[in-house]
């Protein structure tokens, strides 16, 4: 699919408009299954332990997924919803990301505990941004044929 390189600019700001509601959206849509797998298996009786080796309370646990699933949705849905441009769009969202963590990490935390959490967190969310743009880059070099050489 070939995009017309003279298209004006409002045209190039609509679809902008339209990726970055679009790959927020589908975040929030998919913390609804992640939440409700957290709650489910913490409430089962037969098991002691979350996914039986995880001892973190379930709203910990649950933070700490979204940490880690949040940035992998929206980069995927991003690029999902720009297909003409899927990795420039992915790199896009991970810079955006990167800078709405790292400002809330830094300007946001007072106390020790919470840096601590906010580090964890940080760290999470760049292992899945990460893994996003990998999966995007590997998807676009399979289906342009420039898959890397092993």
């Amino acid at each position: 699919m070939k995009t017309n390189s003279n298209q004006p600019m409002y045209v190039i700001i609509l679809r902008w408009l339209a990726v970055l509601p679009g790959s927020f959206a589908f975040a929030l849509l998919m913390d609804f299954p992640v939440h409700w797998i957290v709650m489910l298996k913490s409430h089962n009786p037969d098991e002691p332990n979350l996914f039986g080796c995880i001892t973190l309370d379930p709203a910990t646990l649950e933070h700490l997924a979204y940490a880690l699933l949040n940035p992998f949705f929206m980069i995927m849905a991003s690029a999902y919803i720009a297909p003409s441009k899927r990795f420039p769009t992915a790199v896009v969202i991970a810079i955006l990301i990167t800078i709405f963590v790292v400002y809330s990490c830094v300007f946001l935390k007072t106390d020790a505990v919470s840096i601590a959490g906010s580090c964890l967190r940080v760290g999470l969310n760049i292992i899945g941004t990460a893994i996003a743009l990998i999966t995007v880059f590997d998807k676009q070099s399979k289906s342009s044929g420039l898959a890397l050489s092993n």
